[in-house]
């Protein structure tokens, strides 16, 4: 099933506070991968399985995939979605303000910090 274009959807508030900013981030680092990136901005999000991920998060991600300019951006607690976003930095942001786990959080922004000093993937 192709997830492309997140600001097509309905936008989701959580009402569980399930949203995982912790999985968002391993799964863009596992985005790194050239081959992985490829098939979920494809539509294949079977690299995600064994995460935590809403619909809503999915969708960010496949986005930030596929490099899409224009999509929805979740920003800062509680997550509501906000007006247009840049799709994978709109994807960093979301994760590095939620996430909860030390080593992640170490992880991630090491990583963050070199996607967007190069300007992206």
């Amino acid at each position: 099933m192709a997830l492309r274009g997140a600001c097509s959807r309905p936008r989701r508030t959580p009402t569980d506070g399930s949203m995982s900013a912790d999985d968002v981030a391993r799964a863009l680092m596992q985005m790194s991968d050239e081959t992985t990136r490829r098939r979920v901005a494809e539509g294949d999000t079977t690299p995600f399985e064994g995460l935590s991920l809403t619909e809503a998060e999915t969708a960010l991600l496949v986005d930030a995939a596929i490099g899409d300019p224009e999509v929805s951006g979740y920003f800062g607690p509680p997550y509501v979605p906000v007006g247009p976003a840049v799709g994978l930095f709109s994807a960093i942001h979301y994760a590095e303000d939620g996430i909860q786990q030390n080593d992640v959080r170490r992880r991630f922004n090491t990583w963050a910090g070199q996607i967007k000093g190069q300007g992206g993937w």
